[in-house]
This record gives C-alpha cells, sequence and structure tokens, in this order.
C-alpha cells in the first residue's frame, strides 16, 4: 500500500517550520488539525506575558495548563496568580516590570520563590520605577538557584542598603552579562573586595549615588571582561586619568567600547580613553563632539575595527567619513552622520569593502544649491557625480543594509536611485536586503522600481518616499509589493516641500545655513533632564537588542481556529493565544550589543 504520509507531518519538520513563523501565524496553524495543534501550541506558549490588565489574559485553567510549556516569561503584576506560578518549573528568561505593583514585601517572596523553582534561568530583566528596589533575600536567590545565569539587566531600581548592594554584587560575580541603568544607590559601596571574573559584558548607564570613580573601580574587578558600555550624567566628572592608568592593564580583553552621555565632556577626555585603550574592534560614540583632536585618537583603531557607530555624536564633519571609509579595511557595520558626495568622488576609493551595514546621511550639496538657486545652476555635473557614488557603492558586494537618508521630517537632496543616474550598477550588491531612503528627495519611474525588483532579488523592504508626487509614489508601491515582494515603508507624516534658504546677501548658501548650522549643547533644567532620561530607557526598552522590551513583543487576544470544521467542532482550538502586537517605534540599525 502507497504511503502517503506528508513530510510536513513529521513533528521534526514541524518543530523546524514553527521557528521561522509568527505569532500569528502559529495560531492559524493549531487549527488545521489535531497533529498540528499538539505540535504548534507549545511554540506559542514558549513566550508569554502577564498583563496588568486583567481583560488581556486567559482564564486562570488555562494558564495553569499552559504554564509547563513557557520559556520566556514577563511579569507586569502577579496579583491573583499564585497557582499559575507555582506550575511553573522551564523558564529561561525571566521578567519583571513595574512599580507599585511590587511594592509590597509578598510579592518579591512570590518573585523569590519562582525563581528558586527556575533553576534553568539564564536571563533576569527588572524595570522598576527608582522608588523600588528588589530586596536582598530576592537578589542573593538568583546566583544561588540559578546556575545557568548568563544574563542580569536592571533599570531604574532602588537600592538603599549595603546588605541588598552586596547582594546584587553577588549577582555580578555569576553572571557573563550585566547591564544597569539608571539606578539609584543610596550607599556606595566598597568595589575593591569584590571580584568578577565571569563578567565578559558590562554596561553602566548613569547610576545615581554611584561615583565614575567607584565605577571605574567596578570595570577593573573584571579581568576578562570584552565589551564596556559606559554612560555618565550630566556634568559628572569622568576620572580621566585613574581610567587609563588602571582599565587596560585590568581589562586586557577590553576590545568593545560604547560611550553614551560624553556631550557635556571636553573632547579632550574622550580621546585620552581612546589612546588608552589598544586595537578595539567595536567602537560607539553618543552625543560626543567629535573634532580633529578625537578623530586622531579614533584612527589609533582604525585597522582594528569592525563596527564604528558615531551617527548620534555632533560636529563631525563629511571630510571626517569619507576618511573613515578610506582607511577602516575590516569594517563590517558602520554608522556616519554625513556625508556629502563630492567628497566622495574627490576622495580615494574605499578601504572599507567589507561593509554589511552602511547607514550615512548621504548628502548632493550641488544639488541642494541648484534648488535654492531655483533651478538656474548647471545640473550637468549631478549625474556624473551620483554615478561615481554609484560606482563606489557597487563595490560592496556583502552589503546587507543600506541606509542613505536622515530622521528628520524634511527631505532634502541626496543619491537618486534612477536607471539614468547609475542605478544598473548596483548590480553587484545580490545581497541587500534592506534600503531606506527616508529623509531623501526621489523621482524614481516605474523603471527604476522594476529595476530594483528584478535585479535585487534579495530586497525585500524599503523605507522612505519613492517619488515626491504622491500618486506616482503610491503606483509604484503597490508594483513593488505586488510584483516582486517588496514592502516599501514610510514614516508618518506628511510629505513636505523642500525648503531650503538662499544664503547671505542671496549668495550660495554654506553646508552650515543648508543643514542647520554648528549643533550646540542645550541648556536642560533638572524637570527636562528628568524627563530625557525617561524618555531615553523607554527608547531603549523598545529598541535595543538585550534589554527589558525585546522580550516584550506580545500581546494576547483569543483567536479562533478557521480551517478544520472537525477540529473547530472539537473544541480544543478556542483557547487563549499570543497575538502579536504592532512595534512601538523603529529598530535602531541595529545597534548591536
Amino acid at each position: 500500500m502507497a504511503d502517503h504520509t506528508s513530510p510536513m507531518n513529521m513533528p521534526e519538520i514541524l518543530l523546524y517550520v514553527a521557528a521561522f513563523l509568527a505569532q500569528q501565524d502559529l495560531v492559524t496553524c493549531t487549527s488545521v488539525s489535531r497533529q498540528w495543534y499538539q505540535a504548534f501550541t507549545p511554540c506559542l506558549w514558549k513566550k508569554f506575558q502577564v498583563s496588568d490588565d486583567t481583560l488581556l489574559r486567559p482564564t486562570p485553567d488555562i494558564l495553569c495548563k499552559h504554564a509547563p510549556q513557557i520559556r520566556n516569561l514577563t511579569l507586569r503584576t502577579i496579583t491573583d496568580l499564585d497557582p499559575f506560578l507555582e506550575r511553573l518549573t522551564n523558564l529561561q528568561t525571566l521578567i519583571i516590570i513595574g512599580g507599585n505593583q511590587f511594592a509590597k514585601p509578598e510579592s518579591w517572596l512570590q518573585l523569590t520563590a519562582l525563581v528558586q523553582r527556575n533553576p534553568r534561568i539564564e536571563w533576569i530583566a527588572l524595570g522598576m520605577n527608582r522608588e523600588i528596589g528588589p530586596p536582598a533575600s530576592f537578589l542573593r536567590a538568583i546566583p544561588a538557584s540559578c546556575p545557568n545565569l548568563r544574563r542580569y539587566e536592571s533599570s531604574l531600581c532602588l537600592y538603599e542598603d549595603p546588605d541588598q548592594i552586596d547582594a546584587l554584587l553577588g549577582i555580578f560575580s555569576r553572571a557573563k552579562e550585566v547591564w544597569t541603568r539608571y539606578e539609584s544607590f543610596a550607599v556606595s559601596p566598597v568595589v575593591r573586595t569584590y571580584h568578577f571574573p565571569n563578567l565578559v559584558e558590562l554596561a553602566l548607564k548613569d547610576p545615581r549615588g554611584l561615583s565614575t570613580s567607584r565605577q571605574v573601580d567596578i570595570i577593573c574587578m573584571c579581568p576578562n571582561l570584552q565589551l564596556l558600555k559606559w554612560a555618565v550624567g550630566r556634568d559628572t566628572p569622568i576620572p580621566v586619568q585613574e581610567f587609563c592608568e588602571r582599565v587596560p592593564q585590568a581589562c586586557p580583553k577590553l576590545k568593545h567600547f560604547h560611550m553614551d552621555g560624553s556631550a557635556t565632556l571636553p573632547r579632550e577626555s574622550v580621546g585620552y580613553v581612546l589612546d588608552a585603550l589598544k586595537d578595539l574592534e567595536s567602537l560607539m560614540l553618543f552625543g560626543c563632539a567629535i573634532g580633529e583632536s578625537l578623530f586622531r585618537s579614533m584612527t589609533r583603531h582604525f585597522l582594528s575595527l569592525t563596527s564604528l557607530d558615531v551617527m548620534d555624536s555632533f560636529q563631525t564633519k563629511s571630510s571626517m567619513a569619507q576618511r573613515i571609509l578610506e582607511n577602516c579595511p575590516n569594517l563590517t557595520h558602520v554608522s556616519l552622520a554625513l556625508l556629502c558626495m563630492q567628497d566622495v568622488v574627490n576622495g580615494r576609493p574605499w578601504q572599507a569593502t567589507r561593509l554589511q551595514h552602511l547607514q550615512v546621511d548621504l548628502v548632493s550639496l550641488e544639488g541642494a544649491c541648484r534648488m535654492a538657486a531655483g533651478g538656474n545652476k548647471d545640473s550637468r555635473m549631478i549625474p556624473l557625480q551620483q554615478m561615481r557614488v554609484f560606482e563606489q557603492l557597487s563595490k560592496l558586494p556583502d552589503l546587507r543594509h543600506l541606509a542613505i537618508g536622515h530622521l528628520k521630517t524634511i527631505r532634502r537632496p541626496s543619491l537618486e536611485f534612477r536607471v539614468e543616474h547609475g542605478l544598473t550598477l548596483l548590480k553587484s550588491l545580490t545581497r541587500l536586503t534592506h534600503l531606506s531612503l527616508e529623509g531623501t528627495v526621489q523621482d524614481m519611474t516605474e523603471e527604476d522600481a522594476d529595476w530594483l525588483g528584478q535585479n535585487l532579488r534579495n530586497l525585500d523592504t524599503v523605507e522612505g518616499r519613492l517619488c515626491s508626487t504622491v500618486a506616482v509614489h503610491e503606483a509604484l508601491r503597490r508594483r513593488l509589493l505586488k510584483e516582486y515582494r517588496v514592502e516599501v515603508l514610510e514614516r508618518d507624516y506628511e510629505m513636505e516641500e523642500l525648503s531650503i534658504p538662499s544664503g547671505r546677501s542671496g549668495q550660495d548658501p554654506s553646508l552650515e545655513e543648508l543643514y542647520g548650522g554648528k549643533d550646540e549643547e542645550e541648556e536642560y533644567s533638572d524637570d527636562d533632564y528628568e524627563y530625557v532620561m525617561e524618555e531615553q530607557i523607554e527608547y531603549e526598552q523598545a529598541t535595543e537588542p538585550g534589554v527589558l522590551g525585546y522580550q516584550n513583543e506580545y500581546e494576547y487576544a483569543v483567536q479562533e481556529g478557521e480551517d478544520s470544521q472537525e477540529f473547530q467542532q472539537s473544541g480544543e482550538h478556542q483557547e487563549f493565544y499570543p497575538h502579536p502586537e504592532p512595534e512601538i517605534i523603529e529598530d535602531s540599525a541595529a545597534r548591536q550589543s
């Protein structure tokens, strides 16, 4: 007798397929048949979030039934959840987000018992409100009960007594990755009595009550540290000499350095820090004024850098971006603030030919000047310039992510993705999957859109306006989606006409006039600063890989199957299933941890 068994009914095949499906697709799969229901239901419950809104929760019976299948749990409350919590025994990730709902000591007793029942936990993250912090008993239970603990994250927690801080540092001794953000320390610990040999990744972001000198002590207790993310508070002095003398010797494996909040620091201080570190492989500077002296310090690492992000620094010149691309042969990821196309034309060929991710505000100064002058400028040089830039981009065969615009609402002249301007030179970018034209002026035609779809076969998303004419843009968007399955995304703001100042005395505008002049630090009041810090952590929680919001992807809603009438009649499919919620804000290039 012939075997009519489909490969898609083999359990191992179903489990393999489930790993690639979105949550809503998993819900649909559970309604196909009884066998598929049994195969896909555990995948549905692998990640689960307990909302503080009881209307969004499954019934207690359903929660208890599926509790053993949950691996990644996010708790926003633990009220009336005792039976459910007691059945959770296979957790690998535990995320606790809240405030006053965790103020009672009884809540932390329940959470401590939960940790003790789940020895497989590898990742714990806490997010509070600066008025509440985990007690010492909970903190001590983590290293005692979780031998596989890899990562511990804590944001906006309050640490009031030495016993609590001692228990926190005990976690530092066990975990491999520790992130602490915007915490409040009422007591400053004596750190030099501790030792953190397992830590390879450490993030210290503006811990209040913990001096920068004491932070350097913590860093120096990590002999195997490889990645340091360090953010200092406003007007907080950095012990530059102490850092430069101690950290390179205490942390010889440190190769990845990210510094935030350095806008108020003298640029020479950041330069001294970079001079002291050796052969960095990744460097990120946020809110830092990059002058020539700091740039010279950066050049010390050009041959070893594989990742560089200065997108959110200021006073960076286009010539600096060009020199980075000319002199960093091992770069695979780079995010730059500004690059004038004329600098690409006049500069040397890029050595950064291994790039997989390129994000840069690529501007056409000549195009902007021509538009500011009412179109009277000779435009014959512009297509030649564009072709030279396309030619340079064509030498990046490994490129997967290309972004050439900016995040401001006004659109301005940039590289025009037109066949007549040299678009066909990008045929070598066969691995490109994401193209962002956000914030640029584009006037693509059907021919240009067809070329993208036919030749960049791995392209799946394009961001930005394809044409300044709304009707043409919509037609091209529909064509790319229908014919080539390329999705076109755009930000939710109305199209604005390009408004460019005309320069002093009727002359051509300078680059400073065109693009906003020098960035100067704004004066913030204490209330403003508090608000900025709250906004910053919400942004990180929603976008940065490995932070609290990363697991907060799903809300839960009742879903009913559609396909199998027999299975629907059984009633087994009518349970409470996870349902994907829309993304809160955009993904950052991934700013990589």
